[in-house]
């Protein structure tokens, strides 16, 4: 058994690191999540704004000139009246308009209490709502500013409630951590599905797995031997992945290294489990690329990486218990960013056990019947 599972192994990993654009496209996967953190942000900064100033007076340019020192907007243009500002947001040169009326300056003169509107381009809408929210703190701190002014005195310190705010495990809320850690998980699950279908597929269309019915392989020690060079490669990325999110993007590696190398092998073992049952119902490589794709979308949107789980609907949030992505998510936030153990994460792994045993089950059964 052992010499025929060496020389299996030796042929598999021959036939694998003879593919070259194979395993430079695995390499590059992890390469790619560098693109990622540099891309994705939902952090909005630098957004570009319309003032329309009704009032010109020095009051007025004092609001301004926050907007205009504020990293969050881009004062682009100064339209002279509301026509001009809507074909502003119609072109969409402009992604929000703030409008100072006339009397701006005489109403808080009097103590009246001053209005501005903000006109949001909604098409976005979580880059409104963010905008909104960031001119909204920019008017305050004017409006706590010219209180205090004509106070003579910090009003702040005079509120009988104040609040403080502790941020655990990511104290700068840096969105680009999240990010990174988010597309090495999905690169790992998206590799074991893709690269077990690949070589299984390649089999089938060079007609060598009709020659494996005829050896005394089984099946176990076939997936086994497939498996290892895979798993070998998919590490080499890994560090590689993880490497460029230390160094170029600061995220942080609180907990265990080692420990989320091996629940990565667990995921990645997992995952080539659905790629094998893919390859056992395909036939070309056009058709397992079909159904992984069918299979992966949803496994990333119930995952909480896109959206966050709490916020699907009842059944949706249901289905994302059989997401193997959800579980691995966790893993990896709770080891980069918390740097907690097995003692928190074991929920988890038992979930990835339950999972990658239950479809490699069905995959080896499936494989069992093809072989026969």
């Amino acid at each position: 058994m052992f010499e025929r599972m060496g020389s299996m192994i030796r042929k598999e990993f021959i036939q694998f690191f003879r593919d070259i654009p194979l395993v430079l496209i695995v390499l590059y996967m992890f390469v790619e999540v560098a693109v990622c953190g540099w891309a994705l942000t939902m952090d909005y900064k630098n957004v570009s704004i319309a003032v329309m100033d009704m009032d010109k007076t020095e009051k007025s340019q004092e609001l301004i000139n926050q907007f205009r020192q504020s990293d969050k907007f881009q004062v682009t243009a100064y339209p002279m009246e509301e026509g001009e500002l809507a074909e502003l947001l119609d072109k969409g040169t402009v992604k929000m308009g703030v409008v100072i009326p006339a009397n701006f300056s005489e109403s808080l003169t009097r103590g009246e209490g001053a209005t501005v509107q903000l006109v949001a381009d909604g098409e976005n809408s979580t880059m409104a709502a963010q905008a909104i929210g960031n001119s909204m703190e920019v008017i305050g701190t004017y409006s706590a500013e010219w209180i205090n002014k004509k106070m003579g005195f910090d009003v702040l310190d005079q509120i009988p409630l104040k609040n403080i705010v502790r941020i655990h495990f990511a104290s700068d809320l840096n969105y680009t951590h999240f990010v990174m850690i988010s597309m090495v998980s999905i690169t790992v699950v998206l590799l074991g599905i893709l690269m077990a279908a690949a070589v299984f597929i390649r089999e089938k269309e060079s007609g060598t797995l009709e020659q494996l019915m005829v050896t005394p392989i089984r099946p176990g020690e076939l997936i086994f031997a497939k498996m290892l060079p895979m798993s070998v490669i998919k590490m080499v990325g890994l560090t590689i992945g993880v490497s460029m999110s230390f160094v170029f993007f600061d995220v942080p590696i609180r907990g265990s290294l080692l420990l989320f190398y091996v629940l990565s092998l667990l995921v990645f073992i997992s995952s080539s489990g659905l790629g094998i049952y893919i390859a056992t119902v395909a036939n070309t490589m056009q058709q397992a690329l079909l159904l992984s794709f069918f299979v992966l979308f949803p496994l990333m949107f119930l995952s909480g990486t896109l959206v966050p789980v709490e916020n699907m609907s009842p059944v949706m949030q249901w289905l994302s218990y059989f997401s193997p992505l959800r579980y691995y998510t966790n893993i990896s936030m709770g080891i980069f960013l918390k740097g907690v153990g097995i003692s928190v994460l074991w929920p988890d792994v038992l979930a990835l056990v339950i999972i990658g045993g239950f479809l490699f089950f069905i995959s080896l059964r499936r494989l069992k019947k093809q072989l026969a």
